[in-house]
């Protein structure tokens, strides 16, 4: 259904000079392209065309969170999985809450698209103008885990600590992971579903999804991407980096409380807002972008600007 409801579709807009001018200027990667007119479904039905057409990596970006979570919604109809890239949710002044939920889903993004495994996100303007980790450090801090693998389950309990993992009996929040015998269920940050990893001895045996209100598993993979807690994992360089720059960055002296509560992984309310200055060269969403793993390139899509279709 979704095939021929697409085709009726183009059929009926394929002659649309606007619509032909968009696609050469894609065809030949004159990125970013600025579509203008295209409003609801019809902004996702040209979108899904572009990505149908070449399968390259697109970073579409929108005007508004909201407008951002539509059009992802509406990708879905035309065949087009997609993640979305959400801004800091906060008020001009007000910091994000310590825990909230909006650090793990920016980090999962991030940790899929450095490995080449999102092909479509979604952004807000101000999301993808947003200071974000480069790519190279936010892959120093994901793995990947493949059935058949070895790995010592202690060893990889150590780094979940050092990546902002919370160790407890029993999985239950996001950011929690348990390590019972040759069992390591870890609930990430920004997943859905938790990940149940079965050891035999050194070797991974099975990755199993599980939902971990129930515990019950949900499916089997065979392998999982497992990404830090949160975008900026502060250890010493980097708050050495921060203590550095916090006179002319900042403002007077270093507040150690503040320091010492990112350090130690606690969190301070409003910790985002130090988190471009842990890097001398910052890097964007679109920094995500430039390039893809096979080789096919990527782009950009924005709203606004260029002419109407």
């Amino acid at each position: 259904m979704k095939s021929l409801f697409y085709n009726r579709i183009l059929e009926r807009i394929g002659s649309n000079e606007a619509l032909r001018t968009l696609h050469r200027r894609f065809e030949h990667a004159s990125f970013p392209l600025e579509p203008a007119g295209p409003k609801g479904s019809y902004a996702a039905f040209i979108c899904a065309d572009l990505f149908h057409r070449r399968k390259t990596d697109l970073l579409i970006i929108t005007p508004t969170e909201q407008e951002a979570e539509d059009l992802r919604e509406d990708l879905q109809l035309f065949g087009v999985q997609s993640l979305l890239f959400p801004g800091w949710e906060t008020a001009l002044y007000h910091p994000v809450a310590v825990h909230s939920p909006v650090f793990g889903r920016r980090v999962h993004v991030l940790s899929e698209r450095a490995a080449g495994a999102a092909r479509v996100v979604v952004a807000p303007l101000r999301a993808a103008l947003t200071p974000v980790p480069p790519p190279a450090y936010i892959r120093s801090r994901s793995q990947e885990v493949t059935v058949g693998d070895s790995i010592d389950p202690p060893m990889l309990a150590e780094r979940l600590v050092r990546e902002g993992y919370l160790r407890v009996p029993r999985v239950g929040l996001r950011g929690e992971f348990a390590l019972r015998g040759e069992v390591l269920d870890i609930y990430p940050p920004g997943s859905t579903e938790g990940l149940r990893i079965v050891f035999e001895f050194d070797e991974i045996e099975q990755i199993r999804l599980f939902d971990p209100e129930t515990q019950s598993s949900t499916g089997t993979v065979e392998s999982a991407r497992i990404h830090p807690s949160r975008e900026v994992v502060w250890d010493e360089d980097l708050i050495g980096r921060l203590r550095d720059i916090w006179p002319q960055a900042v403002g007077g002296e270093p507040d150690e409380g503040v320091l010492e509560s990112l350090l130690i992984g606690a969190g301070h309310p409003g910790e985002e807002r130090y988190y471009p200055l842990a890097w001398e060269s910052r890097a964007t969403l679109v920094d995500y972008f430039r390039g893809s793993a096979d080789g096919t390139g990527s782009g950009t899509v924005s709203g606004g600007g260029g002419g109407s279709l």
